[in-house]
């Protein structure tokens, strides 16, 4: 929903929730679909997730692929271990080695204790790298050397420690496109997209959006105490739409609804797409 100034400038926000909070008979679900491209996706999944083999999870912005990494780490050996997640979107120069193997007291300025690193934290689990194509060209061979060897060290330590990591990796960007391009590394590349997945965006899946709606506004009832549903009008026009933000959005959309509705029952007006026109954010109501 947009936030305008006084000047018309657009700000963005979010807004965070907990959504096991005490009391709550919220379950986590897992994937919800039935469309046969959905039931591909799932048993492509349930393939990569036997495997021992690094998988490379493609697809647009907003369409589950840290569900679907979550989904192969629980079907997988692993499942025992933690599911750790690495956003390589924050990872600058400084950072990445410190986030991802930890250092020891005093190593830097603010180090004032020693700290694991998220290879250490996912040790006989699953470490989703997610948006990998954001990491740094000069970071990506250390990262290739500890995939390989499963050793590493801590910053300012000088001991090797190992951890047996199952790496699942995520991007919406073309990392073959990258490589040509000199701005992804060649042998980081072919070590990380094993078992390549592409998620399917909303729109080729338009038969899970009732499944989708139905589940987000149980979620959301529970965590306001009043269950909200829409009607066949409404659960039309959101079908209807492209989706361009795909799950994200339509999540999104369904949460300003809830809002904005006067009673329980979401009506078209209440449904609100967001679209950029002209390189400016705007709502649209049809």
């Amino acid at each position: 929903y947009p936030l305008l100034d006084a000047d018309g400038r657009l700000h963005l926000g979010e807004s965070q929730t907990l959504l096991n909070k005490k009391g709550s008979d919220i379950q986590q679900t897992g994937m919800i679909g039935k469309s046969e491209v959905f039931l591909q996706l799932k048993s492509q999944l349930q393939q990569a997730a036997g495997l021992q083999a690094p998988v490379l999870l493609l697809g647009e912005t907003g369409t589950g692929k840290e569900l679907a990494a979550e989904f192969v780490h629980r079907h997988s050996q692993h499942a025992h271990g933690e599911f750790v997640i690495a956003d390589c979107t924050v990872f600058g120069e400084e950072l990445f080695e410190s986030e991802l193997f930890g250092h020891e007291k005093g190593a830097f300025t603010g180090a004032a204790s020693n700290k694991k690193g998220l290879f250490e934290l996912a040790d006989h689990g699953t470490l989703f790298l997610d948006e990998i194509g954001e990491l740094p060209l000069s970071q990506q061979a250390k990262l290739l050397r500890a995939l390989e060897s499963g050793q590493f060290r801590r910053v300012g330590g000088t001991a090797t420690l190992k951890a047996n990591v199952r790496v699942v990796c995520a991007t919406h960007r073309n990392l073959a496109e990258m490589v040509r391009q000199g701005r992804f590394r060649e042998d980081l590349f072919y070590r990380l997209s094993v078992f390549p997945v592409k998620l399917p965006p909303l729109r080729e899946r338009k038969q899970d959006i009732p499944l989708l709606v139905e589940h987000f506004l149980k979620v959301f009832g529970q965590l306001r105490g009043q269950q909200v549903s829409i009607s066949r009008d409404g659960l039309i026009k959101m079908i209807q739409h492209n989706w361009p933000g795909n799950i994200r959005e339509l999540r999104n959309c369904l949460q300003l609804a809830g809002g904005l509705c006067g009673g329980s029952i979401i009506q078209p007006v209440d449904i609100h797409f967001m679209q950029m026109m002209g390189g400016q954010a705007e709502v649209v109501t049809s």
